[in-house]
C-alpha cells in the first residue's frame, strides 16, 4: 500500500505544482520555521510511518490467531 500512497502523493503534488514549487523554494532558500527540530527527528518519520502501517494489521492477525486456536 505504501507505493500506492506515494504515487497518490506524487500526483497531488504534480497537480498543485504551481503552489508547491514556491513553498519548496522558500524552504530551500533558508526560511526557517518557528520551531527547530534536530535532524534525527526527521529521520524517524519514515520509521513511524512504517510502524503505523504495520499496527493496522495487528487486529487482523489477532482475529486469525484466535480462529486458529478455536479450531
Amino acid at each position: 500500500m505504501i507505493p500506492f500512497y506515494l504515487l497518490l502523493i506524487f500526483l497531488i503534488l504534480w497537480h498543485y505544482k504551481d503552489k508547491v514549487l514556491p513553498a519548496i523554494q522558500n524552504f530551500i532558500s533558508g526560511t526557517t520555521t518557528r520551531f527547530k527540530y534536530p535532524f534525527w527527528a526527521y529521520l524517524l518519520l519514515p520509521v513511524f510511518g512504517l510502524f503505523l502501517e504495520l499496527v493496522g494489521g495487528i487486529p487482523i492477525a489477532l482475529v486469525n490467531l484466535i480462529k486458529q486456536l478455536i479450531k
